[in-house]
């Protein structure tokens, strides 16, 4: 059986047709390494023919044969496999891969592949702020563009070494947002605006010193090891040290314009506007002209300089100026967050944000981050068999990884759903080792595990109760479950509401629900199928705008632009 494809020409995207002149099938063995460059493969010969394997081409990676490049022209060890690409050649990440084409791997880069195979790549240069609901997502996007044939270095918490490691990145760590004794002095302090105050000013403005010398270090490495490659910045919102270069100070050594920037923005849309009130208190938009005059008069008190923020702002752009800023910033507080950079991606799609008539034209809605596929080797826990049975109702139920006192959300709903024998729930406690009070009674239908893959959980559940961080309710949204939200700290107001007014999900319009308000949520979501087939339409929204498409589109844009 043979697979003739001699003669074929295949059109990559953005580049010249390339031309396979090959009609063997081969099985391709290889094997996966790691280098401090990217990812490797190896190729084990001599082939043995089967025409039968199939080509699993789910994400595309960098190949290099017996340590070589495979950009240009690719010429294996066979005369008859003669491979022509003007770009990488993809292949899945998996450590065992059987191909019964080459051409079909040609195809998939051609496929696969936005960028342009005869351009020089630019160097990648991501930064997150250091913890797990920011640098995850960043962390999924670095490993795609490493995978499509990018290098980048990662600035990231020293606790992300490994994960940094394993996508291929070279790693610059950062001190944790707060160590131990900080984190119990912002416990104490009232939930609301008072800690919203102090994280800012403790948190966040704290921060913009140490990691712009961070940035502006690791730019001059680049430069130095690179000295021929454009850099693109990959941006997390919340990594704080690129304020003082986008607002004048000087250039970091070697470069005589300044790299171009890329935000991801992995949180709810902040900046001011004539259609919604200002974020924080969890109010919905209201565009009317009445509605227009609340937005007009709240967000003047609130960005004020003698308002709640006036503080936060003044000190902040000392802050900026001190490390050689020359132009000031915006009055309001949070808008040059999101509006400072080339270009801000929002993840997420237009439906899951408040329509502004006025939206600042740098932010672009670039959908949501697909879910990572689930390891073949995860270990999941001995009773995951009733989970997948199929025969009883699936909830979740989480409190992110930081929110620990479980009194808040997750024993209210142990005890709100204990009576119910058709539901199965499933807490995660979301800290390795974790464990709830021994004298709590654990109900028959209720298991409990303190670590737990979300995706991997919700492709089977029915409800996701969660205290509306922005990580987990995104992952509502792409693996379409509809949610029960709760939540009074931080940006939980904002994003319970975008839940509700989205109508995907019920919000408890509080942070220590009772158990019978979360029963009532449950009960309303499992009776009601508009929050399931409004949450399968939103799903479908961000499928379709291919958001890692979306991101590497706009690298070379920008890095065309410079």
């Amino acid at each position: 059986m043979g697979f003739n494809t001699a003669g074929k020409t295949l059109q990559h995207a953005h580049s010249t047709p390339l031309h396979v002149d090959t009609e063997v099938v081969q099985h391709l063995t290889m094997t996966r390494c790691l280098t401090h460059t990217g990812v490797r493969y190896t190729t084990n010969f001599p082939f043995a023919m089967r025409p039968d394997a199939a080509l699993n081409a789910m994400k595309p990676a960098t190949i290099r044969s017996n340590g070589a490049r495979t950009d240009g022209n690719f010429t294996e060890m066979s005369d008859r496999i003669e491979l022509k690409l003007p770009a990488y050649c993809v292949f899945p990440r998996d450590s065992l891969i059987h191909t019964y084409s080459i051409a079909q791997a040609a195809e998939a880069a051609a496929n696969n592949g936005v960028s342009d195979g005869n351009k020089k790549r630019p160097y990648l240069l991501f930064c997150a702020a250091p913890a797990t609901g920011h640098t995850y997502p960043l962390l999924q996007v670095a490993d795609e563009m490493i995978q499509r044939g990018f290098e980048g270095t990662f600035i990231a918490g020293e606790e992300f070494h490994p994960q940094v490691k394993r996508i291929g990145a070279q790693h610059v760590s950062i001190p944790p947002m707060l160590n131990p004794e900080e984190q119990a002095i912002r416990e104490k302090i009232p939930v609301g605006i008072p800690r919203l105050m102090y994280d800012l000013s403790n948190v966040f403005i704290k921060a913009v010193t140490p990691h712009f010398h961070v940035l502006m270090d690791t730019l001059e490495k680049i430069r130095v090891e690179h000295p021929d490659k454009q850099v693109v910045i990959v941006h997390e919102t919340f990594y704080m040290g690129l304020a003082p270069m986008m607002y004048g100070t000087p250039l970091p050594k070697g470069y005589t314009t300044r790299p171009p920037v890329v935000d991801i923005n992995i949180v709810p849309v902040v900046t001011t506007s004539i259609d919604t009130a200002p974020f924080g208190p969890g109010l919905p938009p209201d565009s009317t002209e009445s509605g227009r005059g609340r937005n007009k008069l709240l967000n003047e008190m609130f960005f004020s300089p003698m308002g709640p923020f006036g503080a936060a702002a003044k000190e902040y752009n000392d802050v900026v100026k001190a490390l050689g800023g020359t132009r000031e910033l915006p009055p309001a507080l949070f808008e040059s967050w999101q509006t400072s950079y080339d270009v801000t991606l929002q993840m997420c799609s237009p439906s899951l944000e408040y329509p502004r008539s006025d939206l600042p034209d740098v932010i672009k809605y670039a959908g949501c981050l697909p879910p990572k596929p689930i390891d073949p080797n995860y270990k999941y826990p001995e009773w995951w068999g009733e989970i997948t049975a199929g025969n009883k109702k699936v909830v979740g139920v989480a409190q992110g990884t930081i929110a620990i006192d479980y009194t808040d959300l997750i024993i209210p709903t142990i005890q709100g759903l204990a009576h119910r024998d058709d539901i199965i729930l499933v807490a995660i406690l979301g800290v390795k080792g974790a464990t709830l009070p021994e004298e709590l009674t654990i109900p028959a239908n209720t298991k409990v595990v303190d670590f737990l893959s979300y995706d991997a959980l919700l492709k089977h559940a029915d409800v996701w109760v969660l205290n509306a961080g922005y990580g987990g309710f995104l992952h509502g949204i792409v693996n379409g479950v509809p949610m029960v939200l709760g939540g009074d700290t931080e940006d939980k107001p904002e994003i319970s509401m975008r839940g509700q007014w989205t109508g995907v999900a019920v919000n408890l319009k509080t942070g220590r629900p009772t158990s019978q308000q979360v029963a009532e949520g449950v009960e309303e979501v499992l009776a009601n199928d508009k929050y399931k087939k409004r949450v399968m339409e939103i799903k479908k929204e961000n499928e379709d705008m291919k958001a890692l498409d979306f991101i590497e589109k706009h690298i070379w844009e920008y890095a065309d632009s410079a």
